[in-house]
């Protein structure tokens, strides 16, 4: 099943691939504009450059977390292994 879902979104044209990511990144844009036109206050409507800073962290700490990753050490040893 996952090797389908996977195949058909390759045989998809480039344009419908990529056309996600680019409006999520349109709207992102718009967002920071509004709220720097409008001068929205940050405790009320944080802005996208925050949220995307944190997912950032999120998605790096979690992808060099990874058990075979060649940047982080290995999660099963004991402290004494790894020096931390």
């Amino acid at each position: 099943m996952k090797d389908a879902i996977a195949l058909r979104f390759t045989e998809l044209p480039i344009v419908e691939r990529t056309f996600p990511v680019l409006a999520i990144v349109a709207f992102f844009l718009v967002w920071e504009a509004a709220c720097r036109m409008f001068d929205v206050p940050v405790f009320i409507l944080p802005k996208p450059s925050e949220f995307l800073a944190v997912l950032a962290m999120v998605v790096l700490s979690i992808w060099l977390r990874e058990k075979d990753s060649p940047e982080s050490k290995d999660v099963d040893a004991p402290h004494f292994v790894t020096g931390s």
